[in-house]
C-alpha cells in the first residue's frame, strides 16, 4: 500500500476552509481496486470499521478518488501507519 500511496496519493490543505485531505485516484475501470483500497482505510487501525474514506468519482473525466476528510483520522491513524512504514 505504500509504494501505491506515494506514486498515486496526496496529502494536501483546502485553505479557504483550513481543512487536511488526503487523495489517492485511479482511472475508472480500476473501481474495483478503489473500493478496496477505500475498505482497507476504513478497517485499519483501531476497532477499524471507520466511514473516513469516501469514494468519489469525478463527473468531468475518468478518474476514481479515495478520499479522507477526517482530521482526527489522518493525524491517530493514516499518518502513523504511514510513518512505521519507513
Amino acid at each position: 500500500m505504500l509504494g501505491f500511496v506515494e506514486g498515486e496519493g496526496s496529502f494536501f490543505t483546502r485553505q479557504d476552509e483550513y481543512q487536511l485531505i488526503f487523495s489517492i485516484g485511479q482511472d475508472s475501470r480500476d473501481l474495483a481496486l478503489m473500493e478496496q483500497i477505500r475498505y482497507f482505510f476504513n478497517n485499519l487501525g483501531k476497532g477499524g470499521n471507520h466511514n473516513a474514506a469516501l469514494l468519489y468519482k469525478e463527473t468531468k473525466g475518468d478518474l476514481t478518488k479515495v478520499i479522507i476528510i477526517q482530521k482526527d483520522y489522518i493525524e491517530n491513524t493514516l499518518v502513523p501507519f504511514f510513518d512505521s512504514m519507513i
